[in-house]
C-alpha cells in the first residue's frame, strides 16, 4: 500500500483522540488490536452514507428525466413522420 507503519499509527492515534475510532485489545490474541468506529465515527459514517444515497437517487432521477426527454423527442419525430406519410397518402 506504500504507507509506513508509523504513519498508520499516527493516523489511528489522531482518529482515536478525536473520537472517530476506538481501539481494544483482542481477548483471544493480545497481539491484535481491534479498531472500531466510535460514536462520532458512526455519526459521520451514517451521514455520509445518507448523503451518498441521496446523491445516487439524484443521479438516477436526472438520468430518468433525460431518458424521458429523449423518448418524448423520438416520439414527437415519429409522430411527425407518420403525419407526413398520412398526408402524402391522402393526396395520392
Amino acid at each position: 500500500m506504500g504507507t509506513s507503519a508509523s504513519a498508520v499509527s499516527q493516523l489511528v492515534n489522531r482518529l482515536e483522540q478525536e473520537s472517530f475510532i476506538k481501539r481494544t485489545m483482542s481477548k483471544k490474541d493480545r497481539r491484535l488490536v481491534i479498531i472500531e468506529l466510535d460514536e462520532r465515527g458512526i455519526l459521520i459514517f451514517k451521514s455520509r452514507r445518507k448523503l451518498s444515497l441521496l446523491l445516487f437517487i439524484n443521479i438516477i432521477q436526472s438520468s430518468i428525466e433525460r431518458t424521458l426527454l429523449q423518448l418524448k423527442d423520438i416520439l414527437s419525430k415519429l409522430h411527425s413522420i407518420i403525419s407526413e406519410e398520412q398526408e402524402k397518402n391522402k393526396r395520392s
